[in-house]
């Protein structure tokens, strides 16, 4: 039987629960796994993307189907490992560590036990040598404990495939490589399981897996031999084009969010046509995965895209308790995009909505005319002031004083509105003056009609009112206008305001609500209001010169969807979207043509600019950096990053602190920075000092503290001494067992990255061995224990600094910390938080070190 029809027979016949309760096998999921059991058993370099309508049902089961059909696949010599085994090697048998002792004059190999002092002595016939499995694991004593027994897998591998218990395989060399958030991950090593005639068995038991890092491999329990595993997760693209190059084994590439293929679309492009890589399935959801650059990068790309025309064809599916909540939110979100209602609110007040159409066109107008330094920033903060005006719905007033009060990272309103008419009067050029007076005067018409009242926060606040609590979900442009909205309710209605507040990039599908509502037109390239599964109403708040506007996007989003149809799909039913406007009736395409261009605009001047700025500030003398990626902050500032350097970010959902990647950065993303200019030391390690510092400092800190700073300052010192490149020096650890990445090692010795260090006990002990350092060779295990110390501090300072953070926006947040509470630690001066406007990929762009990696006002 052909692996395709093996594995269609094996979904069939098995039974696949999450937390225990099984996936309804309906229509659509049936339909659905054909197709990727088709992408994943193809041997022509298949590539597909599914844009479906959301929960992790699809990642799931392709991750599940991928590791059967590899393991299926996998025809090399199941014994093959054991030729390479040496007298001394551990090995598994019987669910025991054992000592591999070479063969006996009948060919049998001997292993040795030994189990609470008892010496056993094991001779294995060729016949069963696939019941031995190799063990890279930690452990050293010669018996059973931390390894859990395998009796039911191999009983259901044996069912699920067909196979007498002799033919499995304990060491597999075919992989899949699976892209994914490390928490999505997690929750399906940690959920799913398998069940065929009465035996279940967990995925992390089914399979050896691991999540892989930069610069770590995290394995999952089942696989405490640490064998090579056959499902590898990780969040980087970078991490999975490596694996893939390096072991041709891995040929199925799972990559599930659309993030992954619409914000580093280089790295897939890089392995995209690889032969060794027989499948490569994408996995998105319809709202923010359409406008992917995917599309228009590679080639042979086949689409499945669920709109509401193809769902309409699968009928809503009765469901049970017994079934997942998985399948259950499927069928709701199926219902959502068939049914889903979209609301169009024209706010209506005594504010002369043409305003806004009018000062956009004078500031196109005026963009066209000329090049002056003087006339670029004009329009990029006019531009910037109107976007504000037109989407914020909160009274102006409000946002003035919590700028005034430091709550708040933002431009004033008012201040840049004086610094516009202080450019334009003392501009040159007469023509261009009388323009620019005439949008200073409009922009003020409309700052001051906002300013105490606002017609879009009286709608909204009435319709939460007589909402359910959790019901509704608001998108808006900047994450601090959420602030600003709640300081503005009055405080009798404080409670019945819930904080499902959005940026579009930040939007998140997994919660269903009954109402989203939009605040105004912004960037939809990877937030589609019009193919949303979590809501069965979508409420567009806007006045009547974005109503338009909104009307030509939605055409746009028609369009969009059938032209990727047409490229990608041999057949399409042209009626699967319906859109209830008709492109060629609406009278806003030079509107959208006009905000577009400047948009770009203002993006490519604005940076331009601070390139050339940044140039000239550092000394041929400094050491210098490269710069991968450019932010612009909602002040105007830019941050210069480079690639290994790792942000601070503020995750509002979970109200921490974390440490990012630039690589990772969006649009909207919160990060903390130290507020001193001067000085590129990050808050976190000036927070550390302040805690050595102190009286109140346990001594054992300071002692792990001295370790390990003398670690790094040794290795540093043998590298200069030695001339050694951070190459040579990968090659000597793995001479020793433990070599790393030439890039993670540099990241452990730089100032200005947070990893801080090695995560095993093994690395410390390559160090010593290679500096020769007595001290280390002495002991490497404190410096290990020193290591995991100072990360523990680490971990425990960002989650105070978040803590501060949320106080910020509620004063009552009492903010605990044993340690910490007690140091003169005052974050609102010591750190900041700013938003990320727009973040933009850079090539050769080479700037003094010292300016790269924090905020410059450019």
């Amino acid at each position: 039987m052909k692996i395709k029809d093996t594995l269609i027979n094996t979904f069939e016949r098995a039974a696949f629960l999450i937390d225990g309760r099984p996936i309804h096998k309906s229509d659509f999921i049936n339909r659905n796994v054909d197709i990727i059991v088709e992408t994943i058993t193809n041997m022509y370099n298949k590539r597909k993307i599914i844009l479906h309508p959301g929960t992790s049902l699809f990642f799931y089961l392709s991750t599940v189907l991928a590791s059967f059909a590899s393991y299926m696949s996998d025809d090399t010599d199941k014994l093959a490992f054991i030729d390479n085994l040496s007298t001394g090697d551990l090995v598994i048998y019987q669910g025991k560590r054992g000592e591999y002792k070479g063969k006996d004059d009948g060919g049998r190999i001997v292993i040795e036990n030994r189990d609470k002092g008892l010496l056993t002595v094991n001779r294995v016939p060729r016949p069963i040598w696939n019941s031995i499995s190799p063990y890279n694991g930690e452990g050293r004593t010669l018996d059973g404990r931390g390894l859990r027994r395998r009796t039911e897998s191999i009983k259901l591998l044996s069912n699920l495939f067909g196979l007498n218990s002799n033919e499995l395989k304990s060491v597999t060399t075919k992989g899949v490589v699976v892209v994914c958030e490390r928490s999505e991950a997690d929750r399906f090593m940690a959920r799913f399981n398998v069940e065929l005639e009465g035996v279940k068995v967990p995925i992390n038991e089914l399979y050896p897996s691991a999540f892989y890092t930069i610069d770590d491999i995290h394995y999952y329990p089942g696989n405490s031999a640490r064998v090579e595993p056959l499902l590898k997760f990780t969040s980087k693209l970078s991490v999975a084009r490596k694996l893939i190059i390096e072991d041709n084994g891995n040929e199925i590439l799972i990559v599930n969010g659309s993030k992954f293929f619409t914000e580093d679309i280089s790295e897939i492009a890089s392995i995209y046509n690889r032969n060794s890589l027989k499948s490569i399935l994408f996995l998105g959801e319809l709202w923010n995965g359409v406008n992917s650059p995917l599309f228009s990068t590679v080639d042979d790309l086949e689409s499945v895209i669920w709109t509401k025309g193809e769902l309409k064809k699968f009928s809503i599916s009765e469901t049970s308790r017994r079934d997942s909540n998985k399948n259950i939110s499927l069928q709701e979100r199926i219902a959502n995009c068939s049914n889903c209602e979209n609301r169009h609110i024209r706010i209506e007040s005594t504010l002369d909505h043409n305003l806004f159409a009018s000062c956009k066109t004078n500031l196109y107008e005026l963009m066209k005319q000329g090049d002056s330094d003087d006339l670029k920033a004009f329009v990029i903060k006019a531009n910037w002031l109107l976007n504000l005006l037109e989407r914020s719905f909160f009274p102006l007033s409000t946002m003035e004083r919590l700028i005034s009060e430091g709550r708040i990272s933002a431009l004033s309103p008012t201040r840049e509105i004086d610094n516009l008419y202080f450019i334009a009067q003392n501009i040159m050029n007469l023509e261009f003056q009388d323009k620019m007076l005439n949008i200073c005067t409009i922009l003020r018409k409309i700052q001051t009609a906002l300013y105490h009242e606002n017609p879009k926060f009286d709608y909204l606040l009435e319709l939460i009112q007589k909402a359910r609590k959790s019901s509704i979900a608001v998108v808006m442009d900047k994450t601090y206008y959420q602030a600003v909205f709640f300081e503005s309710v009055p405080s009798d209605l404080k409670d019945h305001v819930e904080y499902n507040f959005y940026t579009p990039n930040k939007f998140s599908s997994d919660a269903v609500f009954s109402n989203v509502v939009i605040t105004g037109i912004t960037d939809w390239k990877r937030f589609n209001p019009f193919l949303l599964s979590n809501t069965h109403t979508v409420t567009f708040m806007l006045y009547p010169n974005e109503e338009k506007r909104m009307r030509r996007l939605e055409s746009q989003t028609h369009e969009d969807i059938m032209a990727i149809r047409k490229a990608y799909e041999e057949k399409f039913t042209n009626n699967e979207y319906n859109c209830i406007y008709d492109t060629q009736t609406i009278d806003s395409a030079d509107e959208i043509r006009i905000e577009t261009e400047l948009e770009e605009f203002v993006q490519a001047v604005s940076l331009s600019y601070s390139y050339s700025q940044v140039k000239d500030t550092g000394t041929t003398s400094e050491q210098n950096s490269e710069v991968k990626r450019v932010a612009i902050l909602e002040t105007g500032e830019k941050i210069f990053f480079t690639k290994h350097y790792n942000p601070y970010v503020f995750d509002s959902d979970r109200q921490v602190v974390v440490e990012s990647d630039v690589m990772s950065l969006a649009r909207g993303d919160m990060l903390v920075f130290t507020n001193y200019d001067s000085d590129t030391r990050d808050v976190v390690e000036r927070i550390m000092d302040i805690i050595l510092d102190s009286d109140n400092c346990d001594e054992h800190f300071r002692e792990s503290h001295a370790s390990f700073t003398y670690w790094k300052a040794r290795l540093k010192e043998y590298l200069q001494d030695n001339k050694m490149s951070f190459r040579r020096l990968s090659e000597k650890m793995g001479h020793y067992g433990k070599q790393k990445h030439e890039v993670t090692l540099k990241s452990w010795l730089d100032d200005g990255s947070h990893i801080i260090g090695p995560r095993d006990r093994e690395s410390f002990q390559a160090i010593a061995n290679i500096t020769k350092d007595p001290i280390m060779l002495k002991d490497p295990d404190l410096f290990f224990r020193a290591f995991r110390d100072i990360r523990s501090m680490r971990v425990r300072i960002l989650k105070y600094i978040g803590r501060n953070i949320i106080q910020t926006y509620n004063r009552d947040y009492d903010v605990q910390d044993e340690i910490l509470n007690k140091l003169p630690i005052d974050l609102s001066k010591m750190s900041r938080l700013v938003e990320i406007e727009e973040i933009v990929d850079v090539k050769n762009l080479t700037i003094a070190s010292h300016l790269t990696n924090r905020p410059h006002n450019l």
